[in-house]
């Protein structure tokens, strides 16, 4: 391109040099006839159109480096022969004292009740609770007394038993209580979390009963369900329970009254799907099965179930997950049956509510997992929370360790439970004292009124 210099004076812009570039985009077509059409397509966006993507960095977590550790061999309880029913509930239960396994045995039910110390391999014809005349479904420990053990069973009774400490010395046939109610099989038992001696069980009947153990008798059913219940489970101070049934429904509801608080649509596969309350945030956590037959956990508002707050995708394996949440930590732990691992997430108030953590592995499938609070105690690696596992023909125990944090005082820390027992005992002890005090203050007020009588009399 050439300019005159007489006209450069004059015209200075006019005499600039005038480049034509070629786009970026324009240039690929010319030298690539086959990306012209996906270039076309959009595939590559211009520098304007495109995200502006931020490196986040690490999530900040207390719990980023939890592990699980399983125990020796000589930990482990060996030759067991574990019951083969495919009934998806609780199979084993385990306590500050005791760990209870449900056993493979020929004409009724039976459990093992083993103390936690006597480790090993087992006698074949070790001591049992034998007393249901059918397969024993389900077994819960009395959060308030470590010595009572609840079963249900196929023959549509609930049974509760009193193990002595050191365990049992030969077959336990006599139980302390025996709760009729249910026309067909019971299912699940359910303690209340803070009030002493009521029961909740579920049957194949639909409907859910509380029991006052204490006298032996049912306070209160609940018949909303119109098919067969799945799970259920206790908020923090066990003024609600959540359950999940067959017909693919998750229902919030007030026990007391026995009336449905919400109700929404759950997972859409024909599987059984399990819920826990996440603590006090007013959430509800279910695990279950898309119509894929995929593996899911949503989180839901316990005050609206129309849709879930977070929906994700485990994975693509056939065996039901079971949710346990920590109240201490708020970690929520997912073990699936017939699994070698164990999931452990971290929930928070914001979205997306649950983050994974890690998870522990084992090239054990396990049948059944159970979980165990546990103390704390200062200059060690804090162990919050144990968990049980039943494989095979033996059990082993996990128990995930923080190692964020060094505790440097002298003492032992209480759980949640534990605190909230205490309070009960307390609160219960309190009003025995004023019920005594108000009983003092009456006679003596009588007292007065009988003096002053006498006094008349005496004038």
């Amino acid at each position: 391109m050439t300019c005159d210099s007489g006209e450069r004076k004059h015209n200075k812009e006019s005499c600039m040099p005038q480049f034509s570039i070629t786009p970026y985009k324009a240039r690929l077509k010319s030298t690539s006839p086959h990306l012209a059409s996906v270039l076309d397509w959009g595939l590559f966006p211009s520098c304007s159109e495109r995200p502006k993507v931020w490196f986040r960095g690490v999530r900040s977590s207390k719990f980023r480096h939890v592990y699980g550790v399983p125990f020796k061999r000589e930990r482990c309880y060996d030759n067991i022969k574990i019951t083969r029913n495919a009934h998806d509930s609780n199979f084993c239960a385990v306590n500050p004292k005791f760990v209870a396994i449900v056993t493979e045995v020929a004409g009724g039910g039976a459990f093992l009740v083993l103390p936690l110390d006597h480790t090993g391999r087992l006698d074949f014809n070790a001591s049992r609770v034998t007393g249901h005349k059918g397969p024993v479904l389900d077994i819960k420990w009395n959060p308030f007394n470590d010595n009572i053990i609840a079963s249900c069973s196929d023959d549509c009774t609930v049974k509760l038993w009193h193990i002595p400490d050191g365990g049992l010395s030969m077959h336990l046939t006599d139980w302390l209580v025996e709760l009729h109610g249910h026309k067909r099989r019971v299912a699940y038992i359910e303690w209340h979390p803070t009030a002493e001696n009521i029961l909740l069980s579920a049957g194949f009947d639909y409907l859910i009963f509380v029991w006052d153990v204490g006298k032996g008798e049912a306070i209160k059913v609940i018949d909303c369900h119109s098919d067969v219940i799945y799970c259920m489970s206790f908020n923090r101070d066990g003024s609600l329970i959540a359950t999940t049934s067959k017909d693919k429904k998750l229902r919030v509801i007030e026990p007391r009254r026995g009336i449905v608080l919400s109700e929404g649509q759950c997972h859409t596969g024909t599987k059984a799907s399990k819920c826990t309350f996440l603590g006090s945030q007013g959430k509800v956590l279910t695990t279950g099965f898309s119509r894929y037959s995929d593996r899911q956990y949503a989180v839901w508002d316990q005050h609206d179930l129309s849709k879930p707050l977070l929906c994700e995708t485990i994975d693509s394996s056939s065996g039901v997950v079971f949710p346990y949440y920590d109240y201490d930590t708020n970690m929520v732990y997912l073990a699936g049956k017939g699994d070698g691992n164990i999931r452990y997430y971290e929930v928070v108030d914001e979205p997306p509510y649950v983050h994974f953590l890690n998870q522990f592995l084992s090239g054990n499938p396990q049948v059944q997992v159970t979980e165990k609070c546990q103390k704390t105690s200062a200059n060690q690696n804090t162990k919050f929370h144990q968990l049980q596992r039943m494989f095979g023909k033996q059990t082993g125990e996990t128990e995930p360790v923080p190692l964020y944090k060094q505790i440097n005082q002298g003492d032992v820390f209480n759980t949640e439970h534990e605190l909230r027992l205490a309070f009960n005992r307390q609160g219960e002890e309190l009003r025995i004292v004023k019920r005594q005090l108000q009983l003092s203050q009456q006679r003596v007020r009588e007292l007065e009124q009988h003096i002053a009588s006498l006094q008349t009399r005496l004038q």
